[in-house]
């Protein structure tokens, strides 16, 4: 694994803790955040995206402490923000709020895409409950440290 992708999996880990269980575990980065996060909403404020994002880094801020924004990138289904993220370094200061269309729709129905969703973006888990029975919540972190039930 190389050294971006392994700091960005590690800072994905610790972002995910702390939406979790509110406090980031020391192993995976120890000086994450040492500036701000960028929550990336691919749709207008007041929509349904927005509001989530919103809900997310609010309690993500009330848990830690951490400086976190949204900024919303609308356009073309969700797929310009898609495409910003992707671009972006992948050091866990950006995060893409993804919504099914701008993901897995359009993964599967455009051909020419600049970002693949499986393979250009590190999933964080979790951060919403789904109705569907998915069991218990896990989020798996490098060097194998798992966390939650």
């Amino acid at each position: 694994m190389s050294p971006v992708r392994s700091t960005a999996k590690a800072a994905a880990c610790a972002l995910a803790a702390a939406l979790l269980f509110g406090a980031a575990p020391a192993k995976a980065q120890s000086d994450y955040p040492n500036k701000v996060i960028h929550f990336v909403v691919g749709f207008g404020a007041g929509g349904g995206n927005d509001l989530f994002a919103r809900l997310v880094v609010q309690k993500l801020q009330q848990n830690t402490g951490w400086n976190a924004i949204i900024e919303n990138k609308p356009g073309a289904g969700g797929r310009l923000s898609s495409s910003y993220v992707a671009k972006q370094p992948a050091d866990g200061y950006t995060v893409l709020v993804g919504a099914s269309g701008q993901m897995a729709i359009a993964t599967a129905a455009i051909a020419n895409l600049d970002y693949h969703a499986t393979k250009s973006f590190i999933p964080l888990k979790g951060t919403s409950k789904n109705s569907m029975p998915l069991g218990p919540v896990r989020v798996c972190c490098p060097d194998g440290m798992i966390l939650g039930d």
